[in-house]
């Protein structure tokens, strides 16, 4: 099988289990709010966002073992797989033991301590949530190995597979636990008791699947070690600024405004995670394409390809747009029976961070498709520890609302010059990848008339019953703009067939 095919392939799986997973949380979420209530629900998300920080003891392990084991696997170099995949196994556990010494450190300050508690106001159900917290990251850390191999020989779609499932069972399991009334740490408990039975059937399929990959052999080559830190490091400052970026609105909120604010921003965030993955989807089945086109020289191409997909992720990000300011409110007060009421400006603050990070995503993803990874990590960092630092500030100083506009501007400051600037000089491209003002002006036209559109839509639907409105004006949105971005932007932009595409990850 090609490696396009095997990319398409992978890329359908991860989009099913993508759009899965936001049908799962229109389900989840409302049930989250009602049995545990807003605040519990805010201490539980605070906690796994707590969890992407003790990710950080991988130090871009997985990502490098993943790339020498498809390194390898294109030289037909099994003995070299197995040394690999040895030699992550014991890396794997070293992080993990960081981890389980970090979560007991970080428990003894929590119950014997009040250290914390001179600071910041905790839970009484924090302990219990930090030790399913630490046991969830040492669960990832052991099986990701096996993932790993899945994804180094091109087998990305069984990977998606499991991991997709272990999230949808995870969630269901979880869910259920809540019901009864449970702890948060037993409904964290409950979700990585399936990802672990999920990881188990993953090693024991690829076990199967591939024998000579697991055949036993020294578990600590100096070299491979090496060759693991070298590789992993060239990813881990930006996968660590990547986490604080995202991870920022939930930590600054939960800690300088209140863990019962928190759902005020992840439950409208949570719509737009499935489209945003979409367009994420589209950025990372690029790489590839980059990476050879960058060993042949063809670097306009590469410049040309990165300006018509900014085209593409602005015309659908106005789309989004319109219709996440018009119905957002309706639909998350239908979704979470009146729980949550958002204000408009937690609604722009959400859209524009939703917006920031797909049109930095798509400068993110070039860079490291052409093996420019140093060149994003920098910025990267530097955009994630300024989010946290400016979203925490703004939020103690002027409310939570704030985050949107701290997130913002630490991006403006750091990643969203720093990205275009790098691409540019790997490229040895002297202008910019932005689309002309021609096209910004017919874009800004459509939307605006778009969003006309759908505030009359909005008006005229009052008296009918809310899912129906809401039909409505979504329709009215997606009409109007199909219909004029036919007229006032480019055709390989506005096609139907193109946006489906698009939508799908195809």
């Amino acid at each position: 099988m090609s490696r396009l095919k095997r990319a398409t392939r992978a890329t359908i799986f991860a989009q099913a289990f993508n759009w899965a997973g936001l049908l799962l949380s229109l389900f989840t979420i409302p049930l989250y709010l009602e049995w545990l209530g807003q605040e519990r629900y805010g201490v539980f998300l605070t906690g796994v966002a707590f969890g992407s920080y003790l990710m950080f003891t991988d130090v871009g392990l997985t990502w490098g073992s993943m790339l020498l084991i498809a390194q390898a696997n294109g030289r037909d170099d099994r003995s070299e797989i197995q040394s690999i995949v040895r030699t992550s196994f014991s890396l794997a556990s070293l992080s993990a033991g960081v981890v389980v010494a970090t979560t007991v450190s970080c428990y003894w300050l929590l119950t014997s301590s009040d250290l914390l508690s001179r600071w910041f106001p905790l839970h009484p159900e924090s302990p219990g949530l930090l030790l399913a917290v630490g046991a969830s990251v040492v669960c990832n850390q052991l099986i990701a190995p096996v993932y790993n191999v899945f994804n180094g020989l091109q087998e990305t779609h069984l990977s998606a597979i499991y991991q997709g499932s272990a999230r949808i069972l995870g969630s269901l399991s979880a869910l259920a636990v809540a019901n009864v009334g449970a702890a948060l740490g037993w409904v964290l408990a409950a979700n990585v008791l399936a990802a672990t039975v999920l990881g188990a059937l993953a090693t024991l399929h690829c076990c199967h699947r591939h024998p000579w990959a697991f055949r036993r052999g020294p578990f600590w080559v100096s070299a491979d070690v090496r060759r693991h830190l070298r590789t992993g490091g060239k990813t881990f400052g930006m996968q660590v600024g990547n986490v604080m970026w995202v991870t920022a609105p939930v930590v600054s909120i939960s800690t300088f405004a209140g863990a019962h604010l928190v759902p005020f921003f992840s439950v409208p965030m949570s719509l737009l995670n499935a489209p945003l993955g979409a367009l994420n989807s589209l950025n990372a089945s690029m790489q590839a394409g980059y990476g050879e086109a960058m060993g042949r020289g063809e670097r306009e191409w590469i410049a040309r390809t990165v300006q018509r997909i900014l085209q593409q992720v602005l015309a659908l990000l106005g789309l989004l747009g319109c219709g996440f300011l018009l119905l957002a409110n309706n639909f998350v007060r239908l979704w979470t029976s009146g729980k949550i009421e958002l204000e408009d400006r937690m609604l722009v603050a959400v859209l524009a961070i939703g917006c920031t990070s797909a049109l930095t995503g798509v400068f993110r993803f070039t860079l490291t498709g052409i093996n420019q990874h140093r060149r994003a990590a920098m910025s990267e960092l530097m955009c994630g520890v300024l989010a946290l630092l400016l979203g925490s500030l703004f939020v103690w100083r002027f409310g939570y609302q704030s985050i949107g506009l701290a997130v913002i501007l630490a991006t403006g400051l750091t990643s969203g010059w720093m990205l275009p600037r790098e691409l540019r000089r790997a490229l040895g491209k002297s202008n910019g990848f932005w689309p002309d003002e021609g096209f910004i002006t017919r874009l800004a036209m459509t939307v605006c008339c778009t969003s006309l559109a759908g505030w009359a839509a909005l008006a005229g639907s009052a008296t009918l019953p809310p899912l129906v409105g809401i039909l409505l004006v979504g329709l009215t949105c997606l009409a109007v703009f199909l219909v004029l971005s036919g007229f006032l932007l480019q055709p390989q932009v506005v096609a139907l067939r193109q946006v489906i595409r698009f939508a799908t990850g195809r």
